[in-house]
């Protein structure tokens, strides 16, 4: 595994059984971020379609969704439709793709960070030389999740192990980090609420590719992961869905992720 690289942006850095963390602490919440090595891994199935996938660059991405807590430290109010005693802790819900591509340039900014995104009007480029934070690809989610391995979910051929989905949740969501990590310390990437990945929603290429972005063009964008409201069979790391940019539900949140030089 590629040695991870230093984090000035973190409060704290380190390594663990699962590698190496840096944990970004903003306005009292912290957010625990995990390394990702750079790599080549198959990505899909049967039945979307396998291909070879090479990602040149190893990422940080969050351990867990993003929760309540640490959005609304950064933004100063809390979108989420489900709270609770515990909603600092829960991920957070009720955001479009265009309110976490803000989410992401807002972080950037109060760390002192170069914005990823440039938006104009309903535009948004991804300025891929920019360090900031951002939004995963949907090849990086993918490759995140499965962690150099081939369970069915992330972490675990046991889907009750790593996920709240329909069968276990009670219909609601849970606080983060609650069920068992994959091999890379990530949580929550099966079940919880769905993840918004950058990636416009397409067929997938018949050829190996690297570093894909996704279509130049569409309407949709990519989700992944599943949800405390769907059925496990969408917790799948292979399952991928999408929907309109501005889609706001409450079991759909992001997790953030940033590439350092």
């Amino acid at each position: 595994m590629s040695a991870a690289p230093s984090a000035p942006w973190a409060a704290r850095s380190g390594r663990d059984q699962h590698g190496a963390f840096a944990d970004l602490e903003l306005r009292g919440e912290t957010q625990r971020f995990r390394w990702c090595p750079a790599g080549s891994f198959v990505m899909g199935d049967d039945h979307e379609g396998r291909h070879g996938v090479t990602l040149t660059r190893g990422f940080w991405m969050g351990e867990t969704e993003v929760t309540q807590g640490f959005w609304s430290a950064v933004m100063g109010v809390n979108p989420s439709r489900f709270r609770s005693a515990f909603s600092g802790a829960m991920p957070v819900g009720m955001v479009s793709w265009e309110d976490s591509v803000e989410f992401a340039n807002e972080v950037s900014r109060v760390t002192g960070s170069r914005p990823v995104y440039k938006v104009s009007g309903k535009g948004v480029k991804w300025s891929q030389a920019a360090s900031g934070f951002r939004l995963p690809t949907e090849a990086e989610w993918e490759y995140a999740a499965r962690a150099g391995r081939d369970f069915q979910y992330a972490g675990s051929d046991d889907v009750d192990l790593v996920a709240w989905t329909l069968r276990n949740s009670g219909v609601r969501p849970h606080p983060v980090g609650l069920k068992a990590p994959n091999a890379w310390g990530l949580r929550d990437m099966s079940g919880s609420v769905w993840e918004w990945c950058w990636d416009r929603f397409g067929r997938y290429p018949r050829s190996n590719s690297v570093d894909p972005t996704g279509p130049s063009h569409g309407h949709s964008r990519v989700i992944r992961g599943g949800s405390w409201g769907r059925d496990p069979r969408n917790a799948r790391v292979v399952n991928r869905s999408d929907v309109g940019l501005g889609h706001r539900v409450g079991h759909l949140g992001l997790r953030l992720v940033r590439t350092d030089p």
